[in-house]
C-alpha cells in the first residue's frame, strides 16, 4: 500500500504552517510489518530534508544517530523500516515559526488519525520533537 493513497489534506485550512512544505510519505508498505510508530513534531522545512527522501536527509541523519545511540545500529531509514519502525509527522506541512496553534494541530490530527488506522499491528508510539 502506498500511504499517500489514504492520507492527505484537502482543502489546507492552516495559517499557521507553509502549505508548499506538506509532506506525506510516499511509500509503498505492508502496514501489518510494523510494530512501533515514531511520530515527529512537523515536516521539514525543506522537503529533501524528510525521512524518505533520497540521499542523507537530515531527518534521516539525526533519526539514525538517536538509535544508533540507543544501541541499535542502522545506517539508514530503511533499516529502520526494517527493524518494524514507521517514520512520520504529526503535521504534514512545515512550520513557519517555534510553535503551531491549536488550530493546526487539531486539522492534521485527523490526517494522524487516517494514517495510524492504516497500522493494525502498532505496539508502540514513540512521540518526537514538541
Amino acid at each position: 500500500m502506498n500511504i499517500r493513497d489514504y492520507v492527505a489534506c484537502k482543502d489546507f485550512p492552516c495559517v499557521d504552517v507553509h502549505h508548499a512544505g506538506y509532506l506525506v510519505p510516499e511509500l509503498e508498505i505492508d502496514p501489518a510489518r510494523f510494530k512501533i510508530m515514531l511520530i515527529s513534531e512537523a515536516a521539514p522545512a525543506q522537503a529533501g530534508d524528510g525521512y524518505y527522501a533520497a540521499g542523507d536527509p537530515l531527518f534521516q541523519q539525526t533519526t539514525v544517530a538517536a538509535f544508533n545511540d540507543a544501541g541499535e545500529q542502522v545506517a539508514s531509514i530503511q533499516d529502520i523500516l526494517e527493524l518494524g519502525v514507521y517514520l512520520t509527522t504529526a503535521v504534514k506541512c512545515s512550520k513557519t515559526g517555534y510553535g503551531i496553534s491549536a488550530a493546526t494541530v487539531n486539522e492534521c490530527s485527523r490526517l494522524l488519525e487516517q494514517e495510524i488506522g492504516l497500522f493494525p499491528d502498532i505496539q508502540v508510539y514513540l512521540l518526537m520533537g514538541d
